[in-house]
Parts: C-alpha cells; structure tokens; sequence
C-alpha cells in the first residue's frame, strides 16, 4: 500500500499506457512482482495504467492467476487489471466473427494454438489495444520483469521513488520524434539463458545466482532489443511478432525500427529486472522465422486498427 502522507489524488499523466504482460505456468509471485510494481508506480507519479495479461497456462495455474489478480485489483483500486486466456477471450473471438476470410486466415497462421512466445504475444497485443485503442503507449514487459530489485528471496519488491513509467514515455517520444516505433530500455538481472534452464547444473547455476542478485549485485545490464523493457507506439503494434521459436522480440525489434537506451541508466532510467529462474521452454520450431510475410502484415495491420474501433464501443 502507498505511504500514508503520499496523495492518492491528483491529475494523471496524459498518455495512457497499456501493460502487456504474457504468462504460462509459473508460479504467481512472478506475476505478483510485475503487476505489483507497475501499479504502485502508477499511483506514486499519477500515470494513467491499463494492465493486460494474457495468460495460456493449464487450468490449475490460471485459477490461481485468476485469485492473485482479483487481490492485486483491490491492492490497487485506481489501475484496471485485465486477466484472459486467449483462447477464449471474447474481444478476440468477436474480432474473428468480423474478420474476413484473408484475416481469419493471417489469425490462424500468427495466433496458432500450438504458437509459442510470439503467438502469445501477437494476442495479448491484440486485447492490449482493444482496451488502449489508437493513442495509448504499449509497455511490453515478462510476468518475471517488475520495474523494481527484488528486496529478497521472499519476493517483496523494494520501494523505488524514480519514475520509470515517466521514463519510458520520454523514450518513446525521442524515438517518435526520429520516426521510430518504439524504444527499448535498460534490462538488469539474469540473462534468459540461464535463468530459464530448469534441470541438471545449469539449474544450480541458476539458483547461485539469483541469490546474488537478492545481494545486490547485477550480472548484465544493457539496452537490450528484447521483451521485457520495450514500449511501442500504436503504429508499433501493428506489425505481428513471429508465432513459433526462440529469438522473437529480437526479431520484432529490428522489424519496428525501434530505438534502444543509448545512455547508461541513472536517475528515473527506463528499466526492469528480469528475475525469473524457471519457465516454459519451446520444444518445436526452435528459431524463430525471419520474417512474418508480407500478406500477413497486411492483414494483421488491418485487425489491429478493426479492434481498436470495437473497443471503443
């Protein structure tokens, strides 16, 4: 909860932004991290926030998403919290009824059910923008990248007074004014490669050191073209992520012209921690494709714009 001399009312910034946040199967306080931290920076520096997670895990783990969400929105009463599966979220089943046969075609090829992260990904972006509509900015984070350290091995997250939201907006606006889709901020913490193994040494490894970063010392820090610390102007999202294979956000990345954190991160940086040490690994179509075809874009152009009007009816 915020500090009991800390003003709750006041003028929220102008831009709203959207959160976008994927999980499958790992356990909540992952979750709880992340969402945790982008509302209490919403309600410390008045930022206008919609948090959208879209969320393919089993049966068990979404219930208990589901229970940790319904907390989190009375935690944080001023900050909307959206919670689907996309397999049956109704704006993305409303979307395909309207949809003509081309489109439905392009859903089928960049939203597969048997997708990995960047099917995932291309629905959340599509219920992100049904609730943020043509003019909000579109933060992209991991459900294991909260916008402050991790305090201690029991997951609370340290109070941080920067503001990161506001930072990330200011580097979305430098790479708009450069003609550029969307910018990339600074990620700390655990490198994927190792944090994501989840058996044998590489898991040890793994668990070593994540304790050393409870201690305070980061293991990689950079203006990395990755997932979790990239925000996306609405010409951003309209372009699809690859549905299958590693190597993804990357990929998306170079596709939009995105702009990365040039300068080393000090005061009110534009930045998460990754601290995940386990999670879901693709097993099948490993690299990502190249390129999302040219008819595909096309059509994904043309659902983003259509949902975006349905939410605002």
């Amino acid at each position: 909860m915020l500090p009991n001399h800390m003003p709750v009312e006041r003028e929220k910034s102008k831009q709203n932004i959207v959160v976008l946040i994927p999980t499958r199967n790992r356990e909540p306080k992952y979750l709880n991290a992340t969402v945790l931290s982008v509302g209490r920076q919403a309600q410390m520096h008045h930022h206008s926030v919609e948090i959208v997670v879209s969320d393919s895990s089993s049966p068990a783990f979404f219930e208990k998403n589901s229970k940790l969400l319904d907390k989190l929105k009375r935690t944080l009463p001023t900050v909307s919290i959206q919670h689907y599966a996309p397999s049956s979220a109704k704006p993305l089943q409303d979307l395909r009824e309207l949809a003509n046969k081309a489109q439905r075609i392009a859903l089928d090829h960049l939203i597969p059910n048997d997708g990995h992260w960047g099917a995932n990904r291309n629905a959340l972006a599509l219920l992100g923008v049904f609730h943020g509509g043509e003019s909000s900015a579109y933060l992209h984070l991991d459900d294991d990248s909260p916008l402050f350290k991790p305090g201690d091995p029991d997951w609370k997250i340290e109070r941080t007074d920067e503001d990161v939201l506001g930072a990330f907006l200011k580097g979305l606006q430098k790479a708009k004014g450069q003609g550029k889709k969307g910018f990339a901020g600074w990620i700390f913490g655990l490198p994927g490669s190792i944090v994501s193994a989840q058996i044998g040494e590489k898991y040890e490894k793994a668990k070593t050191l994540m304790q050393k970063l409870y201690e305070g010392r980061v293991f990689y820090s950079g203006a990395l073209p990755a997932g979790p610390a990239r925000i996306l102007s609405f010409e951003g999202m309209q372009i699809p992520y690859a549905p299958y294979g590693i190597g993804e956000d990357n990929l998306h990345h170079q596709a939009i012209g995105g702009l990365s954190f040039n300068v080393h991160p000090g005061e009110s940086a534009a930045k998460v921690f990754h601290m995940g040490w386990s999670g879901f690994t693709p097993t099948t179509k490993q690299v990502a494709e190249k390129t999302v075809s040219h008819k595909f874009r096309k059509e994904w152009r043309e659902l983003v714009k259509q949902i975006a009007q349905m939410g605002k009816k």
